[in-house]
């Protein structure tokens, strides 16, 4: 049940664990029994082997809203509605840094930290692949403890790490949990890069994995190669999104997370605010993006409250169960299937099978033909007109 967090990594003293990547292509630790001195701070601190402390939250309990950032170019510029650079921003403002994943190669992705707003960029945008915390528990602490304001964005395991790490909590420490899907396989990744390149015979500099230029809603996949062009591919043809939303690449943790559930585990969650529709909010940027935001603690709030105060963020109270609605598998344990197939494709994504098979044999008719489809798709749109009709009928 490892997270790859690498919060063991954090804790040794003695620097005796290090973060490898296993067979299936997943971020585990790696002990040195030579500098191991058996302290057992990694046992003691490791978040899958002790219990999480649940308290029921009810869900009409959510303080939720919708978001988005009131700077245009940020707002294009990020996955969503921009909510995390405007709270980096602010904490940059008053002297503090940021904590946040950016690509250090076009397969890995890497916690760094932020100390100027140019160092903001690399940070935005998603990046689906398991991102590598390195020793960034320790960086935020030693900022802390200098008196820095400190913002950390993570996942919501990695969240919890951090925490675990600090052991208490800190007045100058503000924490974002992304709403994640799950990590898929780092073998996944590979293929596709390599695949990529060989078809186009030249390399990649990163990919873009939501590509809001056409529109949020029917985002694509764009890979940026090392000469400045660009190729495009929509999300419901794109094999590597197709087999991520397939479900059966994802890290074992995955399958039944403890961390994602409600209560988060941030002082703010940032997700996409899925299903919401212009019919519904004609006034607001919806093929710009917008965030679901949720304020999980007074501090987190008070956060949100200061950037809307600012006119930085537009903020609109929503009722959390439509969000949840649309989303039910990010705010909760996914208990999503985990078979003989998950077994087979990561076989797969190890052999020199092309992706183009792996997809055909195991990404979801339900994922090709329903869950990349947006509310404003063909799909939704015949569903809405025979909900009218039928309302029609029985009045």
């Amino acid at each position: 049940m490892c997270t790859g967090c690498g919060l063991c990594a954090n804790v040794c003293p003695k620097d005796a664990i290090s973060m490898e990547w296993s067979p299936d292509g997943f971020s585990i630790p790696r002990v040195n029994e030579e500098r191991c001195i058996n302290c057992g701070l990694c046992i003691k601190k490791c978040i899958a082997l002790q219990p999480r402390n649940k308290r029921k939250t009810a869900i009409d309990s959510v303080n939720a809203f919708a978001a988005w950032n009131r700077n245009t170019s940020t707002h294009a510029e990020s996955s969503s509605g921009g909510v995390f650079s405007a709270l980096a921003e602010e904490t940059l403002l008053h002297g503090g840094v940021v904590f946040g994943v950016i690509w250090q190669d076009n397969t890995t992705a890497v916690f760094s930290k932020a100390t100027c707003p140019a160092e903001l960029a690399p940070m935005r945008s998603s990046k689906y692949t398991q991102a590598l915390p390195g020793k960034a528990y320790r960086e935020a602490k030693e900022e802390l403890l200098a008196g820095r304001r400190v913002l950390f964005a993570g996942t919501p395991c990695q969240i919890h790490a951090l925490k675990q790490y600090l052991r208490r909590d800190y007045e100058n420490l503000l924490t974002i949990d992304v709403v994640c899907h799950g990590v898929p396989s780092r073998r996944l990744l590979e293929k596709y890069v390599a695949e990529a390149e060989q078809s186009a015979g030249k390399k990649i500099g990163y990919i873009h994995f939501r590509d809001k230029r056409k529109s949020w809603n029917t985002f694509s996949v764009t890979r940026h190669y090392a000469d400045g062009s660009e190729q495009s591919t929509s999300k419901t043809q794109d094999n590597y999104m197709l087999l991520f939303l397939s479900d059966q690449c994802l890290n074992k943790s995955c399958y039944s997370c403890a961390f994602a559930e409600i209560p988060r585990q941030g002082d703010i969650t940032v997700g996409d605010y899925w299903g919401v529709s212009s019919e519904e909010h004609p006034d607001w940027p919806i093929h710009r993006g917008v965030s679901a935001v949720l304020a999980n603690s007074a501090k987190g709030q008070s956060a949100l409250n200061t950037l809307a105060r600012k006119e930085q963020l537009r903020l609109y109270p929503e009722n959390f169960r439509r969000m949840y609605r649309w989303q039910k598998h990010s705010y909760m344990s996914r208990n999503a299937r985990r078979d003989h197939k998950r077994t087979q494709l990561l076989a797969l994504l190890r052999s020199e099978t092309p992706l183009d098979e792996c997809t055909a044999r195991y990404a979801h008719y339900y994922c090709r033909g329903i869950i990349c489809l947006d509310k404003q798709g063909i799909f939704f749109r015949i569903l809405k007109a025979i909900k009218r009709h039928l309302k029609a009928l029985l009045k």
